[in-house]
């Protein structure tokens, strides 16, 4: 233990055994200097782990105490460099680790809305289609259905033209007509012979109104049913449209049909009476009104007392 305190002391260093009274003097002095107070056990610790300058008496020969500290404290300096760039490699490697994951989690779930979009738009694409077949399917049905409607109503139609050629009160078959009549039939039958060659006969009352009029007169003479009944005894055939109507319309053998379906009158509208009646040219008619009857078709069926 030391008995006095040199001016360039920092600490000082006590035993752990009973304290002396002349140690108090000492702790005066270094209370009134600032000086730290260890003990010796304190002075051990802090010797375990501090390295020696020298390990084995004196230092080999060349080499100064100085030294060996400047080149620890360079040692020191280099382990701390290295830890340093080690730990920096350390974060720029997780850094790198974990943006790939985030890439690579990014990228799956891009591919996963990729699917997502592409199995949704097939699935758009199936129901599209499936509706364009369903669409198809039901206008196939529909227009089958309207083709046996309207092959019934042709076969109705024609029945109904057969019936009438049997009922029909004709007064002479063709050849034995009187002189004047043959004659007014050889001068019509000489033009439809010029304009249609090959005795197929299409739109004659639109295309050769005067012409109709007089078959129409000729077969109101001679007791025929209707025009076309007329013509095909003497050979014509009368074509039938795209429609399935006889391009050839005769409006006032239709006004006289209507007359035998409705002889009291009183149809109550001309939409009941076009769906009641469907083997009638109605669009022919309403188009060709003008012409035929010199006025509307519906004004002109209410002044025959057909509609109300």
């Amino acid at each position: 233990m030391y008995n006095r305190l040199d001016k360039m002391t920092d600490y000082l260093v006590v035993s752990l055994a009973p304290i002396k009274s002349s140690m108090y003097r000492l702790y005066e002095e270094a209370q009134a200097r600032n000086i730290c107070v260890v003990s010796d056990y304190q002075v051990y610790q802090a010797l375990l782990n501090t390295p020696p300058l020298f390990k084995y008496g004196r230092p080999r020969s060349g080499i100064k105490p100085m030294d060996r500290i400047m080149t620890y404290k360079k040692d020191k300096i280099e382990r701390e460099k290295q830890r340093k760039s080690e730990e920096a490699k350390r974060l720029r490697e997780e850094k790198r680790r974990l943006l790939a994951e985030e890439k690579m989690r990014l990228a799956e779930e891009a591919r996963k809305r990729s699917e997502e979009k592409r199995s949704a738009l097939y699935e758009a694409k199936q129901k599209e289609a499936e509706e364009r077949q369903r669409l198809k399917e039901e206008e196939q049905q529909k227009k089958a259905e309207q083709d046996r409607l309207a092959r019934e109503a042709k076969a109705r139609k024609e029945q109904a033209r057969r019936e009438a050629i049997a009922n029909a009160k004709i007064l002479c078959a063709p050849g034995e007509e009187p002189v004047d009549i043959r004659r007014y039939m050889e001068t019509l039958f000489a033009k439809l012979d010029e304009a249609y060659p090959e005795k197929k006969i299409s739109r004659l009352y639109q295309d050769h109104k005067k012409w109709g009029e007089r078959v129409t007169k000729l077969y109101r003479l001679l007791g025929y049913p209707d025009g076309n009944a007329f013509l095909e005894a003497y050979g014509y055939t009368v074509e039938m449209s795209a429609m399935g109507r006889k391009a050839s319309v005769d409006p006032i053998a239709i006004m006289e049909e209507l007359h035998r379906r409705y002889p009291d009158g009183g149809a109550e509208s001309m939409t009941a009476l076009q769906a009641d009646n469907p083997d009638i040219p109605w669009k022919t008619l309403a188009n060709n009104a003008k012409e035929y009857f010199g006025n509307t078709l519906a004004k002109h069926l209410k002044a025959e007392g057909i509609l109300k």
